[in-house]
């Protein structure tokens, strides 16, 4: 699958609109923010400016996918396997909150969770939230 997207009007002042066909969802962003599509990845991100020597994180909004694989047929299934990954690939990881929910009538999950850098000097906590999304045997990762 590849990330393929149309530009219209953002609804909303000072924002552009960004589509996925293949992926079928729409996103309103920053119109100041960068867009950055990697295509062979399925990833689409967008990132604040830096504003400065010191703005070593900046602020994001990635939107990727991937397959469900085999045997998953809930949310609940994925994400099993997914908390796993995360405890065993990320510094310091630790789950603040997770909820299922619902995006546009598909089955999701919502899991807000801690991690630390992997900076050599010095260590930052990093606070994630992601969405991802049961939708036709694929998984997006907002």
């Amino acid at each position: 699958m590849i990330l393929m997207c149309s530009c219209s009007k953002a609804k909303n002042k000072g924002y552009s609109l960004f589509k996925s066909s293949p992926i079928g969802f729409e996103l309103e962003y920053p119109s100041y923010w960068d867009k950055e599509i990697d295509n062979k990845n399925k990833i689409v991100a967008f990132v604040s400016p830096n504003v400065g020597l010191d703005d070593n994180y900046r602020e994001n909004l990635t939107v990727a996918s991937q397959d469900a694989g085999d045997g998953i047929e809930t949310i609940e299934d994925y994400i099993k396997a997914y908390k796993i990954s995360l405890k065993q690939n990320l510094k310091n990881f630790e789950l603040i909150s997770e909820q299922p929910v619902t995006v546009d009538d598909n089955e999701a999950y919502e899991i807000i969770y801690t991690s630390q850098s992997d900076e050599k000097e010095e260590s930052t906590s990093l606070k994630f939230m992601q969405t991802l999304v049961l939708k036709d045997k694929k998984v997006i990762i907002i």
